[in-house]
């Protein structure tokens, strides 16, 4: 049942590739038309695939992490506790405990971040090939969110303490946040997915117009990257991160938001690039393969 994925996969795979030998060349025409190349059953099964993942993940009780003991607490807010943080984290320590939920109003702006790539539809130029670009947008929401949850530098793997967790010196604060989540600092997932969407948003933006260079595209990309910076400067306050999180979850959110796009953009058939699902008996996985020509 291991291979059930790939095998799946595979199929469809193929499916494709034989639904696409049978295309008109007019047909054609629909894929290298324009600025990418997407293979929607690959891209529906990485999207789905991946989803299904995750919410296996969430509902696993394996990725629970336990409550934070009255001695753990005495270890962080203790001397060398707070003098173990490096330099930059160190700056969450000299804050005030907040008095409003900032929590929400930074859900609040990565709703609109996650929703802000659809406004590109409003132009022709894009709503022409929704499609291809819902698909990736997708994929990049699922790579996003999979780094996130399964990589070793998600909090699956790491178990930073959130900044308040220096701050509650009394019972009852400590009470309130003694749950496994609390553990949960490093990176910050919020700020990734954020800055994945707006990234992507930028990207193919500028994708779609080649003209655009030099400090023009710098511009965009940086007020790309102002809505997660302020979403990330909500989740410090909120005493919910440390800076080096919010910056980690920024950089690898806008590297996903790029590295999508770009892959399919470089990924058409006169170029030779292509993705291949294979099973041996050493293991199973997807091949990325350039042929010269």
């Amino acid at each position: 049942m291991k291979y059930t994925l790939f095998l799946l996969i595979i199929f469809l795979y193929s499916s494709v590739n034989a639904q696409e030998a049978s295309m008109s060349h007019a047909d054609s025409s629909r894929i290298f038309g324009h600025v990418y190349y997407v293979n929607a059953w690959t891209s529906i099964a990485i999207s789905g695939g991946g989803g299904l993942l995750l919410l296996g993940a969430r509902l696993s009780p394996y990725f629970g992490k336990t409550d934070i003991s009255n001695q753990e607490f005495d270890a962080l807010q203790s001397a060398s506790g707070r003098s173990s943080l490096n330099a930059l984290d160190r700056l969450a320590l000299n804050l005030k405990v907040p008095t409003v939920d900032y929590t929400w109003t930074a859900v609040g702006i990565q709703i609109v971040c996650g929703i802000a790539p659809f406004s590109l539809f409003f132009s022709d130029q894009f709503s022409k090939n929704w499609d291809d670009i819902t698909l990736m947008l997708l994929e990049t929401n699922v790579i996003t969110t999979s780094i996130f949850q399964f990589s070793p530098f998600g909090p699956s793997f790491q178990n930073k303490y959130r900044p308040i967790a220096y701050y509650a010196t009394t019972q009852s604060a400590r009470d309130s946040i003694r749950s496994g989540d609390t553990r949960n600092s490093f990176y910050s997932g919020h700020t990734s997915s954020a800055a994945a969407s707006l990234y992507f948003m930028a990207k193919v933006y500028c994708d779609y117009h080649p003209d655009i260079h030099g400090w023009d595209k710098i511009g965009i990309y940086a007020l790309a990257s102002i809505p997660p910076m302020l979403m990330g400067y909500f989740r410090l306050i909120a005493l919910r991160h440390f800076p080096t999180d919010i910056l980690t979850g920024f950089i690898v959110g806008g590297a996903v938001g790029i590295a999508v796009p770009e892959i399919h953009r470089i990924a058409t058939k006169d170029k030779g690039l292509s993705f291949t699902p294979y099973i041996s008996p050493a293991g199973s996985g997807m091949s990325l393969t350039y042929n010269f020509k």
